[in-house]
């Protein structure tokens, strides 16, 4: 069975937004966090549920709406061994922009 981890950069995403919702409401920065729990592990689950960003040019990334914070994505590349999430972000900013080189 594949598992799933996070880059570097995919840990800073994740804890800068769990600390914004912290701050305005822990309940939510709760409920944040077991959001992305779920959503890696139906990654996990069904690992070509998304179809490849077009706009990404690098090594066949996909991308996935947070359940229950569709506004937020998470970013996520699959190898024969396991599922690494690569970044997430809030969805309405420049998505290209994240992944120029």
């Amino acid at each position: 069975m594949l598992s799933y981890s996070f880059t570097v950069q995919a840990e800073e995403n994740f804890l800068h937004i769990s600390n914004y919702f912290a701050t305005e409401n822990p309940a939510l920065a709760t409920r944040f966090i077991d959001a992305v729990e779920t959503s890696c592990e139906m990654i996990v689950e069904h690992p070509e549920i998304e179809r490849t960003v077009d706009f990404i040019h690098q090594q066949s990334i996909r991308r996935l709406r947070i359940k229950g914070f569709q506004r937020y994505v998470l970013f996520y590349r699959l190898s024969e061994q396991k599922i690494e999430v690569i970044r997430m972000c809030h969805g309405s900013g420049d998505l290209p922009a994240l992944f120029q080189v």
